[in-house]
């Protein structure tokens, strides 16, 4: 095998011998880097016995079959074909080989998967990050990108794939936002502390803060009687409203005093055993 090395850039090679049993070149050559495809010719004292190649030391030996440049064989004059190097198939001969690392400009891989992502890793080949599913976003997770379906409330998200309930109200559990079930006609929301809260009918409410006394004979000699609300949440502060239920007809007047934070008095001008005084809790 003849080989002659040669760099890139422009140059001339004059007629001369190589060695003693090398074969002559009759003319010059003229070579440049490849940019366009053109021909020139070496002429030989005798038929060469084998093939000629040209190898670039600074792009890695590359073969003569490549698509740099090639000889061909036999005797007489050689033609030298330089072409140029196809990127976009690789070559029928295969031109290009090898992955270019990151560090030359590549990515370091051989093949990026469909629909995936391709995320740094300083020097080193690149990472691959696998298509996500409809509906995801990308975003930060534990300081690497990640495919996530809900976008933290840190972010201005609700952090649930909670669907909506058509009626229903979105509240918030302390990690991520919910929504209650749809309420009936007529019920209001109902707070239950740090749970969900809850569609109510208004005398559940009402039952809840209400209730009835009935008038024992000491209430009736003493003309006032002194009840202790069953209602939870009854305090010093709680306003009260009251009517007073005689045993035969409607309503009749009466006045609360003397509140404490257990009991309260109810007055009547005439209180009478068996009657009712109906009262109401507002906290």
């Amino acid at each position: 095998m003849k080989t002659i090395k040669i760099s890139t850039i422009a140059f001339l090679i004059c007629m001369g011998a190589f060695s003693a049993n090398a074969q002559t070149l009759t003319r010059s050559l003229i070579l440049k880097p490849a940019g366009s495809a053109f021909t020139t010719t070496i002429g030989l004292t005798a038929s060469p016995t084998a093939s000629w190649s040209l190898l670039f030391p600074a792009l890695g030996d590359a073969a003569a079959a490549g698509p740099f440049m090639k000889i061909g064989v036999g005797a007489g004059d050689k033609t030298v074909t330089f072409g140029q190097m196809d990127l976009t198939s690789n070559g029928a001969a295969g031109d290009i080989t090898g992955v270019l690392g990151v560090t030359n400009g590549g990515t370091g891989l051989a093949t990026v998967p469909a629909g995936s992502i391709l995320l740094g890793n300083g020097t080193g080949a690149m990472n691959s990050l696998a298509v996500g599913t409809n509906g995801q976003v990308l975003s930060m997770v534990a300081g690497a990108p990640a495919w996530i379906t809900t976008v933290a409330i840190a972010n201005g998200g609700t952090n649930s794939a909670a669907t909506p309930t058509n009626g229903g109200v979105a509240y918030g559990d302390g990690t991520q936002y919910q929504f209650s079930a749809a309420g009936t006609a007529g019920q209001v929301l109902q707070s239950n502390g740090g749970a969900a809260p809850t569609w109510v009918s208004v005398n559940s409410l009402i039952a809840g803060i209400a209730s009835q006394y009935t008038v024992t004979g000491t209430d009736q000699t003493n003309g006032f009687a002194t009840i202790t609300p069953s209602i939870a949440g009854y305090g010093l502060t709680s306003k009260i409203i009251i009517t007073y239920q005689s045993a035969n007809g409607p309503a009749q007047a009466a006045s609360v005093s003397t509140q404490t934070a257990t009991t309260f008095d109810v007055y009547s001008g005439a209180m009478t055993t068996g009657e009712k005084i109906n009262y109401i809790i507002v906290n």
